[in-house]
């Protein structure tokens, strides 16, 4: 797939989010043997690093337990481009549920796309 391709299928992914629909990729553009990486606050129980749909999907199920996406949660400012990655940086908004707690951070993600499919997707964050 071209730079253009693999841009078009990460903000595919990034608009439903935006919109709040925070779900795993489908199938059709998450490889088998995907890794989804999760890096953040020390004391986050989604950190870590995942392997296979499988569990990317049990990782997006307790983050959406916890996690509640507020009005307008996710800006993506900008993306960029290099051969099979796509990296997309900007900011969230969220709600944590048990404490009703809003926290607002800044996200870098570094997505690797091969032959249409999303082999790696590594998020950081950052928190005031």
């Amino acid at each position: 797939m071209s730079e253009q391709d693999n841009l078009k299928l990460v903000q595919s992914i990034m608009e439903d989010y935006v919109k709040g629909n925070v779900q795993p990729p489908s199938e059709e553009l998450l490889a088998e043997d995907a890794e989804w990486i999760l890096s953040g606050s020390i004391d986050d129980p989604v950190a870590g690093r995942y392997h296979g749909r499988e569990n990317i999907k049990q990782a997006f199920a307790m983050h959406n337990q916890i996690v509640e996406a507020e009005a307008d949660w996710c800006t993506v400012k900008d993306y960029i481009v290099q051969g099979d990655k796509v990296v997309a940086y900007g900011n969230e908004k969220i709600r944590l549920k048990p404490s009703n707690r809003v926290v607002e951070c800044s996200f870098v993600y570094v997505i690797t796309v091969r032959e249409g499919k999303i082999v790696q997707w590594h998020s950081m964050y950052g928190y005031p």
